[in-house]
């Protein structure tokens, strides 16, 4: 009997740019239990997200099978063959573009750090010019804003990533990401040693935990097992 990731695996192969409930609706299967096998399949290699779905990937050995059978024998065949070149062109294009995004996202570090500097010379004027005037309040760093909310959302992280990056924060293991959140590393260990987590303490958890944990389910790093209660992968 198929595995729930290889039916997942090969349904995607025939319908690539699939979301989870598309997937979890066609081969009648739960929304967790799609999720939980999406993340298997993507810490294989196997599948990738894009921003329009999953897509699997094709291996290496895949190819070897697929040139020695010869050709196609069926419609299905003709459009996996085809789909490989396309998929691999997908790829690349994705590689490029979180590139390109890592290098606007130095970019707009510097463009920060400069504009700090600016802000700084200015209060330094300001106080030469005006004697006892005070100058504007010191910018707040990402690492005091995660200190005082432990989580935030990623667009409004990278506002406060002024002296440091964003990347030096969840290189340096501070921070994780987290669906669109980032989240302070401490607050997300100690939140997961709370697993497995029973549904009616859900209502009693704080507004941040409550979104640490929607954005856990809907990144298939947690489930609901059974009704009863949530479970790490």
């Amino acid at each position: 009997m198929a595995s729930v990731e290889d039916m997942v695996l090969a349904y995607l192969r025939e319908n690539p740019g699939s979301n989870p409930r598309r997937i979890a609706d066609a081969l009648g299967l739960s929304l967790n239990r799609v999720r939980v096998a999406l993340l298997k399949l993507r810490d294989r290699g196997q599948v990738i997200r894009t921003s329009r779905g999953y897509v699997a990937v094709v291996q290496p050995r895949d190819l070897s099978a697929y040139q020695a059978r010869g050709a196609p024998a069926s419609t299905a065949e003709l459009k996996s063959a085809g789909a490989t070149s396309r998929l691999d062109a997908l790829e690349k294009r994705v590689s490029i573009i979180e590139a390109r995004l890592e290098a606007l996202e130095e970019a707009l570090t510097r463009v920060a750090e400069e504009l700090e500097k600016l802000r700084n010379r200015l209060r330094g004027k300001g106080k030469v010019r005006g004697g006892s005037r005070r100058g504007s309040p010191r910018a707040r760093e990402l690492g005091e804003v995660l200190a005082e909310k432990r989580i935030i959302p990623l667009d409004e992280a990278r506002r406060y990533a002024i002296y440091r990056s964003l990347k030096d924060y969840l290189d340096s293991g501070e921070a994780v990401v987290i669906g669109g959140l980032v989240v302070q590393k401490e607050f997300y260990e100690e939140f997961k040693s709370r697993f497995p987590l029973p549904v009616e303490a859900v209502s009693r958890l704080e507004r941040e935990e409550k979104m640490l944990l929607d954005a856990m389910v809907s990144e298939g790093l947690a489930y609901l097992h059974a009704g009863k209660e949530y479970r790490l992968v």
